[in-house]
């Protein structure tokens, strides 16, 4: 039944108890600015047609990580 799915969802990750109980916004956004792809390795180009997609996600996480003034607009733009 959906309501047993909806069960199952809230119970699949167990939390230790020292783990952050906040959103540790500043880690989130560095890593996610610091992503730079390795562009010759073989991975990097089967992937190309996911590409936008990342930069779409990069993009959305830091708006609403409230970093979005972090990312280079230009270089996302001319991509």
């Amino acid at each position: 039944s959906f309501a047993g799915f909806l069960d199952i969802a809230r119970k699949d990750v167990d939390l230790k108890e020292n783990a952050p109980s906040t959103l540790l916004r500043d880690l989130h956004a560095t890593y996610i600015r610091e992503l730079k792809p390795r562009r010759m390795d073989s991975e990097y180009i089967m992937q190309e047609s996911l590409r936008v997609s990342g930069i779409y996600w990069c993009v959305s996480a830091m708006d609403l990580l409230g970093k979005l003034s972090l990312m280079d607009g230009e270089a996302i733009v001319s991509y």
